[in-house]
C-alpha cells in the first residue's frame, strides 16, 4: 500500500477524515482498486483514473459505496481470462458501479449475488464467456445504460431478483438470449438487442419462473429464434410497445403454460415463420402489427383469448389462424393475405367487425 493510501487510512481510523464522505483515488492513493474498494467504508467513492487495471474486483459486505471512473476517463478492468472481472456479493447494498469496462472473463463479466439497491450505470462488458451481466437473489437493481457485447452466454440474466430494472442498454451478439428475466417484478424498458443467438427477450427458460414483468420499448433486432418468448412459467406479463424485426423465427411466441399475458403495440417486422405465435390460453393482444411475417400474422394455438384491433399486412401465409377455442376477435385488419385472412372455426370462435375478406373453410 503506498504511502497516501497508510496516511488516509490512519486518518479515517482517527476520525480525522470523515468517513461518510471519503474519496479514495486510484492510482494516487491506492495503487490497486482492490485496494481502494477495501478501505471504502459508508458513503465513500472510489474514483479511478484512466487506464487498464488488470484485476479481479470485489465489493464484499460494502453499504452506501460508488466506485466509478474519473470523469472522461477510460477506464478498463481486465481479467486477463482468469474468473470475473466484478463480483459485488454479500448482503452488499446501496452499490453504485458507474463508466468502467470490464473484459476478457472465463466466467461472467459482472456478477451480483445477494444485496439489495445496486446500480449498474454507464458500464461496458465485453468477451465474457458466460453472461454479461447476472444478477440473482437481489432486491432494486438497476442496470442503466450498459452496453454487452462478444458473451457465450446471455447478454444480461435476471435470476430469483425482486422489482429489478433494465434500462436504456445496448446487447449485441450474445451467445444465447439477449436478456433473460427469472424474476418478480422486473421492468425491462428501452433497450436494444442485436443478433442473440436465441432470443432477445426471454421471460422465463425452464429454470424459474418470471412473474410480473413489464417488456416495454425495446428493439429487438434479428434473433437466432423469437424476439421476445414467454415460456410456461411466465405470468402476469405485459409486453408493450416493442419492436421485433428479421426474427429467425418468430417476432413473439407465448408457450402453452404461460398465464395472464398482455401484448399491446408491438409491431413484428419479417420474421421468418409467424409475426406472434401464441400457445397460451386467454392470451390478450390488442393493436399489435405483424408485417411480411414469413407464415401467419397471427397464428392462434390456445383457447379463450381476446384480440382487438391487430393488424396483419402481408402475411406469407394466413392473416389470422387459430385452432384454438373460445377465442374473441374484433376489429381486427387483414391485407394482401399470401393465402387467407382468416382460417379457423367461425363458430367456435366469436367474430366481430374484422376486415377479413377471404376465410378457411
Amino acid at each position: 500500500m503506498n504511502p497516501r493510501a497508510l496516511a488516509l487510512l490512519m486518518m479515517l481510523t482517527l476520525g480525522a477524515v470523515d468517513s461518510g464522505a471519503a474519496t479514495l483515488r486510484v492510482p494516487k492513493d491506492f495503487d490497486t482498486v482492490q485496494d481502494a474498494i477495501t478501505a471504502a467504508g459508508l458513503d465513500d467513492t472510489v474514483l479511478i483514473s484512466k487506464g487498464v487495471y488488470f484485476e479481479n474486483l470485489t465489493i464484499d459486505a460494502k453499504t452506501l459505496v460508488t466506485v466509478k471512473a474519473k470523469k472522461g476517463a477510460l477506464v478498463i478492468i481486465d481479467a486477463g481470462g482468469l474468473g470475473v472481472p466484478l463480483t459485488i456479493t454479500n448482503s452488499s447494498s446501496s452499490i453504485t458501479v458507474r463508466d468502467i469496462e470490464v473484459r476478457n472473463s472465463n466466467a461472467e463479466g459482472i456478477v451480483v449475488d445477494g444485496g439489495s439497491d445496486v446500480t449498474i450505470r454507464s458500464c461496458k462488458v465485453t468477451n465474457s464467456a458466460q453472461f454479461g451481466i447476472s444478477i440473482s437473489t437481489t432486491a432494486n437493481a438497476n442496470v442503466s445504460k450498459c452496453k454487452v457485447s462478444g458473451t457465450g452466454g446471455d447478454g444480461i440474466r435476471l435470476d430469483a431478483t425482486v422489482n429489478t430494472l433494465v434500462d436504456r442498454c445496448v446487447v449485441v451478439n450474445a451467445g444465447t438470449d439477449g436478456i433473460t428475466v427469472l424474476a418478480t417484478g422486473a421492468t425491462i424498458r428501452d433497450n436494444t438487442v442485436r443478433d442473440p443467438g436465441a432470443s432477445g427477450v426471454v421471460l422465463s427458460d425452464g429454470t424459474g419462473p418470471a412473474v410480473n414483468v413489464l417488456v416495454e420499448g425495446n428493439r429487438i433486432e434479428a434473433a437466432g429464434l423469437d424476439g421476445v418468448r414467454v415460456d410456461d412459467t411466465a405470468s402476469f406479463a405485459s409486453i408493450f410497445g416493442n419492436d421485433f424485426i428479421d426474427s429467425t423465427r418468430h417476432g413473439a411466441f407465448v408457450e402453452s403454460g404461460a398465464t395472464n399475458i398482455l401484448l399491446v403495440d408491438n409491431h413484428a417486422r419479417s420474421p421468418n415463420n409467424d409475426g406472434f405465435s401464441l400457445s397460451a390460453p386467454g392470451v390478450q393482444l390488442w393493436k399489435n402489427v405483424a408485417k411480411k411475417a414469413g407464415f401467419d400474422g397471427f397464428r392462434i394455438n390456445g383457447d379463450d383469448g381476446h384480440f382487438q384491433a391487430n393488424k396483419a399486412k402481408k402475411s406469407g401465409a394466413d392473416a389470422f389462424s387459430t385452432v384454438g377455442i373460445d377465442n374473441t376477435l374484433i376489429e381486427n385488419v387483414a391485407k394482401k393475405s399470401g393465402v387467407v385472412d382468416f382460417d379457423g372455426d367461425s363458430v367456435t370462435n366469436f367474430l366481430l367487425n374484422n376486415a377479413f375478406t377471404t376465410f378457411d373453410p
